[in-house]
């Protein structure tokens, strides 16, 4: 008698959900977003232009993760994005961008541990 569906598909739907823990994900994209904030605050205090006058624009600096599970990195603040982008009378004084830059490769390590926790995780 033939029968339908594959044996062993519910198993391997069970270790792809563990392999690919978003929760986990998450969490070293998160923390992966703070390391950014501390080196744009940096950047901020460094005595160069933009450096900080009131330490507001550092102090309001945030990483959150969004609905669609992007971490967003950012401010409220509006001349926290002239600065970084510049005005139609200022040059720009980027400071979140070289950040990002900087900390690059501990994002991407970041991203590898959490891949590579989760393969392991899964194999078992």
């Amino acid at each position: 008698m033939f029968k339908s569906g594959v044996d062993g598909l519910d198993r391997l739907s069970e270790k792809l959900a563990r392999t690919f823990n978003e929760t986990a994900l998450n969490e070293a994209l998160l923390a992966s977003g703070k390391s950014v904030i501390e080196a744009a605050r940096t950047n901020l205090q460094d005595g160069t232009p933009p450096d900080t006058r009131t330490g507001a624009l550092a102090a309001s600096l945030f990483a959150e993760t969004g609905p669609d599970g992007n971490v967003r990195i950012g401010t409220p603040l509006d001349y926290g994005w002239h600065l970084e982008m510049g005005t139609l009378t200022r040059p720009a004084h980027p400071w979140l961008a070289p950040a990002l830059d900087d900390q690059r490769a501990g994002l991407v390590q970041q991203i590898g541990a959490w891949l590579s926790g989760s393969v392991k995780r899964a194999g078992r």
